[in-house]
């Protein structure tokens, strides 16, 4: 007799015919998390994108699009309007809600992210007649600042110094040739002015004034004891124009890379990327992955595990492992760790910055390698690794903490998606006729599942006669394909759990098909109604 009495999902790397009796061939768009067979809710059609959309975001309900694949991060500035940060759509950026939603396709207007620095140095003139005495030595720098609706301020590195002057008696400095930034996408509203002034163990730049952007002149008549805070942005760069693969931590910084160099931010300073304080690795990097206090590098050849919340201490350090990321929106962040995609499978570093093959009982690495994992794109949903392989309609459920795996197919080809924490949803992008659209991910009604039991060895031409399967017709029926010896030997569908008459054949294969929305227990098939009864 076959008797199931509990559902698994698949272990490709094991051959069909050795797997356990509750294992499957195959396990399509099932729910096995309970140790039965149950349907998985459908996919739903949300809205219609652009054809060469890739990477979506999801704000507020409305979806940001772009045709590269974009690396999003939240601000780390409260209320600032859902402010983001993203790099991979030409210079880094950032937008919010009211600039991103204005008109669609999303978003419509977006800021350069960080201010480059003035190119030129001040002019100073001295107004007044001179008198004897001198009042102080001065130096002048100026920066660019630009102040967003919620408040917050970008400002840049400083200009060049003035060279160092003494100021007379009766003289009034007045600055000039103030020259705002060109840059494309740059968002400013002021000029900001520091003065040097001599201090107790040495000398610094301190705040003046400010004033609008359109300013052409400044009278300075501040006294020494007039000056405020010391300049912060002494050293800041504006992001690189092709810094790409931006995370944010919890700890306020933010990361992004450019070749084989890794760049931090300046603490809660998340558009300013000193190049000072660049690390380099051993070949090009792929992506970044942050779990705890560390950041994971994943690059062409090793990964490295970055330490440190301090931009000045940060430290690299390589890890020995032989598993380079070969898809860089493969990597997810998982509580405890980072997964991505190697040559031999899935692979997993933890904060301790141990490395191990997850998929090592699921694939040998031919297998791995038929997927083509260099297409895979994956999020953290469910407490599962779910992926997708872009250009195709297949997929995969990886249980983090049980290890079950299950097959996921789509209706159409998918090409990238994003995970909405504020709606707890997984949306992916979808090929439509000649457009794309997004779907949300098993958020509908129940569909069909498709699980295919091994090929069960009988070792007798004895036929089947009687069938019985248990479980929850609620929600609908359940049909059974019957396999022998390779060949489809027929099908019967069952709405309650009776005992059915059937009439297979008998051979050396045996294998069973379940497709349907049933909630299924067990699955008997006897040689006759008596050895189901008994075994009942």
């Amino acid at each position: 007799m076959v008797d199931i009495r509990s559902f698994k999902g698949e272990i490709p790397k094991i051959s069909n015919k050795l797997l356990p009796i509750e294992y499957a061939a195959s396990a399509v768009n099932c729910d096995l998390e309970s140790g039965n067979l149950q349907p998985v809710k459908s996919n739903v059609a949300v809205q219609d994108v652009g054809a060469d959309i890739t990477t979506i975001h999801d704000m507020n309900g409305s979806f940001l699009q772009w045709a590269e694949n974009v690396n999003v991060v939240k601000s780390l500035i409260a209320d600032s309007g859902d402010r983001i940060l993203f790099t991979g759509a030409g210079y880094p950026k950032e937008t919010n809600a009211v600039l991103s939603l204005g008109s669609s396709p999303f978003p419509t207007n977006t800021r350069r992210l960080g201010i480059p620095a003035p190119t030129n140095a001040l002019t100073i003139s001295l107004e007044g007649v001179a008198g004897d005495d001198v009042v102080h030595s001065s130096s002048y720098v100026y920066t660019i600042v630009g102040k967003w609706e919620d408040g917050s301020e970008v400002e840049s590195a400083p200009s060049y110094p003035t060279a160092v002057f003494d100021v007379y008696e009766s003289i009034t400095p007045r600055l000039t040739e103030f020259e705002n930034a060109t840059a494309e996408g740059v968002h400013t509203t002021h000029f900001r002015i520091y003065r040097l002034n001599d201090g107790d163990i040495g000398s610094e730049y301190q705040y003046v004034d400010e004033m609008p952007i359109d300013t052409v002149s400044y009278d300075d008549l501040k006294t020494d004891d007039d000056l405020k805070e010391v300049l912060p942005s002494g050293g800041w760069t504006e992001p690189d124009e092709n810094l790409s693969g931006l995370i944010a931590t919890s700890h306020g910084l933010v990361f992004g890379f450019k070749g084989n160099t890794i760049y931090p931010s300046e603490v809660f300073t998340t558009y300013a990327f000193p190049a000072s304080y660049g690390l380099p690795t051993e070949s090009d990097i792929i992506g970044l992955g942050y779990t705890g206090s560390l950041v994971v590098v994943l690059t062409k050849t090793v990964p490295y595990l970055l330490t440190g919340q301090d931009p000045l201490t940060l430290s690299l350090r390589r890890l020995g492992y032989n598993q380079k990321c070969i898809s860089a929106r493969s990597i997810v962040n998982i509580p405890g760790g980072v997964v991505y995609a190697s040559p031999d499978g899935l692979y997993a570093i933890n904060e301790a910055g141990t490395g191990s093959l997850i998929t090592e009982k699921l694939f040998t690495k031919k297998q791995w390698k038929a997927l083509g994992p260099e297409n895979l794109f994956g999020f953290y949903y469910d407490e599962s690794y779910v992926g997708f392989f872009s250009g195709t309609s297949v997929g995969f459920s990886l249980h983090l903490g049980t290890g079950e795996y299950k097959a996921i197919e789509t209706a159409g080809i998918v090409r990238g998606g994003t995970y909405s924490a504020d709606s707890d949803l997984l949306y992916l992008i979808q090929d439509k006729a000649n457009a794309r659209e997004i779907i949300s991910f098993q958020a509908g009604i129940i569909s069909d599942y498709s699980w295919t039991s091994k090929k069960i060895q009988t070792n007798s031409r004895r036929s089947y006669k009687a069938a019985k399967v248990t479980g929850d017709f609620t929600a609908g029926n359940v049909t059974l394909f019957y396999y022998v010896d390779g060949a489809l030997a027929g099908s019967v569908v069952v709405s309650d759990d009776k005992l059915f008459r059937v009439d297979i054949p008998g051979g050396n294969l045996f294998q069973i098909k379940a497709v349907g929305t049933a909630t299924i227990d067990r699955i008997m098939i006897g040689r006759s109604a008596i050895e189901i009864v008994r075994a009942a």
